[in-house]
């Protein structure tokens, strides 16, 4: 079971962002790649191993992301 990418956002309220001349304003925080529940060993993404039940050396682990971001309409 995997969490591969999650995003929670919150939009202003136009009263607020209407008096500062922002016609929409948006706060978001995104997430990629940040749980796996698994009985492999960390290293090893289940996605990537093969067939045989075991990875082949070629892969790199995914990275965990975070990011977060404001969008403002004029």
């Amino acid at each position: 079971m995997r969490l591969k990418n999650i995003q929670v956002g919150y939009t202003l309220p136009k009263e607020l962002t209407g008096r500062i001349g922002i016609s929409k304003a948006r706060i978001y925080v995104s997430g990629d790649n940040l749980l796996t529940f698994t009985n492999l060993i960390d290293t090893f993404d289940p996605e990537t191993v093969g067939l045989s039940g075991w990875n082949d050396g070629k892969t790199y682990p995914l990275a965990k992301v975070v990011s977060c971001g404001l969008s403002v309409t004029f």
